[in-house]
């Protein structure tokens, strides 16, 4: 993923991109899976409410869509994003 090699603008632009093309279909483990990626790219650029924000886009998806396991992987997001807010 380009975030780990630090282009986060590009990281960022690229999964914004996957959210726009995936709100376009109806398909909801995709969506989720970009709105997770968004949310990973915001964390790693310290946007934690942005993060937050895509990370329960994402959850949403999933649970709407009953993938347990790719929603108890987002809930963890959730869970260390708040823990490293002091939450």
């Amino acid at each position: 993923m380009l975030s780990h090699r630090g282009s986060l603008e590009e990281a960022e632009r690229l999964a914004r991109e996957a959210v726009d093309i995936g709100e376009r279909t109806g398909w909801l483990n995709e969506r989720g899976y970009a709105w997770t990626k968004l949310g990973e790219v915001l964390r790693q650029a310290g946007r934690e409410q942005e993060a937050r924000d895509a990370f329960t886009q994402a959850l949403d998806l999933y649970e709407r869509k009953g993938n347990l396991v790719s929603a108890g992987k987002v809930r963890e997001e959730l869970r260390a994003s708040a823990r490293s807010n002091g939450g």
